[in-house]
């Protein structure tokens, strides 16, 4: 919804209720193009998680190694200084982004989302990320009052659910991090109580 400096989209003006759900991709963007480089492929061309998906069904164990290499890359590596770059972007783009919707819709109830953690805890990614993820989501929740924004605590409604609200598996190659229809519901009922309709 917005650029590097901030600009909302002309789609806002006007807008009455308007929800922010980003920075995930903050995160995800570097461990996306590590796994490109990894394999040798463009991770901005249109086929590009069928062929990774492929390749990975065609040989597990070379994905097995790539996931090590992207496991210490993350830790101690460019993927490491990738990932924290994608924080300090986001904390630098963020009151940029309030600001800008603000100024396009400028009576518009704002919703931001807390973003959620895809892995299971259990998962040897999960350290290293959602660490980064809670630092995110802080930057988010702690400008709400300030900026005059409501938070819907996406991140902690995900992790109380009881079942699984995403489907992806770093592990088996399965890279879709967005809700399922679980998810999506567990959000709608979040965002309910936070909006005020009018009268």
């Amino acid at each position: 919804i917005t650029s590097r400096t901030g600009e909302a989209g002309l789609a806002l003006k006007g807008g009455t209720i308007v929800t922010v759900c980003i920075g995930a991709n903050n995160l995800l963007g570097p461990v996306i193009n590590a796994v490109a480089n990894a394999y040798g492929l463009d991770s901005s061309a249109p086929d590009f998680l069928t062929t990774l998906q492929g390749k990975i069904a065609a040989n597990p164990a070379q994905w097995n190694t790539v996931l090590t290499q992207l496991y210490f890359s993350a830790l101690f590596g460019q993927l490491h200084q990738d990932l924290d770059k994608g924080v300090a972007d986001f904390n630098a783009d963020w009151p940029l982004i309030i600001n800008g919707i603000k100024n396009k819709a400028p009576g518009a109830q704002i919703l931001a989302l807390t973003i959620y953690d895809p892995l299971p805890m259990d998962n040897q990614f999960y350290n290293i990320l959602n660490p980064l993820i809670v630092s995110i989501n802080k930057t988010i929740t702690s400008q709400a009052v300030k900026s005059g924004y409501k938070v819907a605590d996406i991140y902690t409604d995900f992790k109380l659910s009881t079942e699984s609200p995403v489907s992806f598996d770093i592990n088996a190659g399965n890279f879709d991090p967005h809700p399922n229809d679980l998810g999506h519901e567990i959000i709608f009922e979040d965002l309910k109580t936070k909006v005020k309709l009018p009268r």
